[in-house]
């Protein structure tokens, strides 16, 4: 029978085979992290990116111990993932570590967030895009919007719309420059994409010259 089946089974019948990480007071083992009041990010993406990790549940998984300086920069990840995604006012409130069954050698940690409220977009202007109308008239829909979400993946998107637009139909010389003004206080942002498009190149006259045949 394969080992995990066999640990399994011994599991759940009670027997001493199903072994569990253990730590000491000192130096605690993970064995739970949960997230409460993540509702506008995936929790378990958000995870992922944290260096405090749970412990996995078999005897062979390397156990995760409990480093009090990742678990408090693992606060400032938190808020950082949110900022990213236009959640500004983002706070990690408390951080709570709690002995599994009376075990001091094995914790559960539980991260409080209060969300508050995402940024949105109050106003989207592209300066300077009219002196290239080619490329407007192939740009389509940007990643961002007025009324949307201010992410910085969608911000550095929009730029890079532009960019791809004004360099497929000419302007491969052109300049796209952003600028982004976040209103805390009315979770606003007025953002501004500055477009210089420079020289538009063309192909010149192009001459196809037979080669000579070995």
């Amino acid at each position: 029978m394969h080992r995990a089946a066999v640990l399994a089974l011994a599991c759940a019948l009670g027997t001493p085979g199903c072994l569990h990480a253990r730590g000491t007071r000192e130096e605690p083992v993970v064995v739970d992290l949960r997230l409460e009041g993540v509702h506008a990010v995936k929790e378990d993406a958000l995870k992922e990116k944290l260096a405090t990790q749970a412990s996995g549940r078999w005897a062979w998984d390397e156990p995760q111990k409990l480093d009090p300086d990742a678990l408090s920069a693992d606060t400032r990840r938190i808020e950082a993932y949110y900022r990213e995604r236009g959640y500004y006012d983002a706070r990690v409130v408390s951080v709570e570590q709690h002995p599994d069954g009376g075990d001091a050698g094995r914790v559960k940690v539980l991260v409080k967030v209060d969300e508050g409220r995402p940024v949105r977009v109050s106003k989207l202007v592209v300066n300077g895009l009219e002196g290239a109308p080619e490329a407007q008239a192939k740009l389509g829909r940007l990643p961002l919007r007025e009324g949307d979400v201010f992410t910085e993946r969608a911000y550095d998107g929009a730029r890079a719309a532009l960019a791809s637009a004004l360099a497929t139909t000419g302007w491969a010389t052109a300049e796209v420059t952003q600028h982004a003004v976040v209103v805390k206080e009315t979770h606003a942002v007025e953002v501004t994409y500055d477009v210089t498009p420079g020289r538009r190149w063309r192909f010149g006259p192009v001459d196809v010259a037979a080669g000579r045949q070995l």
